[in-house]
């Protein structure tokens, strides 16, 4: 595995993946996977991160790739998350954690974060109120039964 990764600006970075598994065993076959991610700092609180990843192996052709892109503002207060990841039908990463393909997740999630003067003398220095809103289809559009599952790769908050 590779992984290069370069900061820009004051707190940006843009970074690059690449992995492969040679044949094991007795079979004569490969799986590579490769792609670019970035996060940028925005005005206003607000965070961009996205990433594009592709798999070869000897028996796929097209419909190999995967993206996710989110936008994210952490106010004092409040916050608000929205974002969409994809995969395609022949997304094969035999290297990584991906269980399905075909899917696409759209995602939202909003909350306040109020930090009370009368609660911080209480002991708590925040409470977390949100929603958050899953929708996971197909390729085509069509809602799927069982919910993606993998890993956010998302950097965290400010």
């Amino acid at each position: 595995m590779v992984r290069l990764r370069r900061d820009l600006f004051k707190s940006s970075d843009v970074g690059m993946v690449f992995m492969q598994r040679s044949a094991v065993h007795d079979r004569a076959d490969m799986n590579r996977v490769y792609g670019a991610d970035a996060t940028f700092r925005l005005p206003e609180r607000i965070d961009w991160s996205t990433f594009a990843v592709n798999t070869e192996t000897d028996r796929t052709t097209g419909g190999s790739w995967a993206f996710q892109t989110s936008f994210n503002r952490e106010g004092n207060f409040s916050h608000v998350k929205v974002g969409l990841f994809s995969m395609g039908e022949a997304f094969n990463d035999e290297l990584g954690f991906y269980n399905r393909t075909g899917v696409r997740d759209w995602t939202m999630a909003v909350g306040v974060r109020p930090r009370l003067a009368g609660l911080r003398r209480a002991g708590v220095r925040e409470m977390h109120p949100h929603l958050t809103w899953n929708y996971h289809t197909d390729q085509s559009g069509r809602l799927a039964a069982v919910p993606v599952e993998r890993v956010d790769v998302g950097r965290g908050h400010r």
